[in-house]
């Protein structure tokens, strides 16, 4: 079974991994076992299964953790780049972290990394 944890509106998708004395669930996701335990009413049951079991990695993380390594834009914030030419070089912070750039990164300035 998936499940999407209620929390700050995310969703982060996890299966059950443990149920504790009938009350309590530990919830694990692609980035490993969440550190904490969950009641029933703190995630929502997903008819599709999403993530078998064995997808789950042997390793203890955070919500925070898990939801910064399984985002698209990497955890909370954005890159910005500011950088004055067309960001063809490793001096661009966008491009040396794999990510293309943004609307924040630059306004004016032809860029290579779109």
């Amino acid at each position: 079974m998936a499940f999407k944890l209620r929390k700050n509106s995310r969703t982060l998708l996890a299966v059950v991994v443990e149920i504790i004395d009938e009350e309590f669930y530990r919830l694990g996701s692609k980035a490993g076992t969440l550190n904490q335990l969950f009641t029933r009413n703190q995630f929502t049951l997903c008819e599709e299964k999403f993530i078998p079991i064995s997808d789950v990695p042997n390793t203890i993380t955070s919500i925070r953790q898990a939801v910064a390594q399984l985002s698209l834009s990497g955890g909370q914030g954005f890159l910005r780049c500011d950088c004055q030419k067309k960001c063809t070089t490793k001096k661009c912070k966008c491009r040396q972290s794999n990510v293309l750039c943004n609307s924040r990164c630059h306004n004016s300035t032809t860029c290579a990394n779109k």
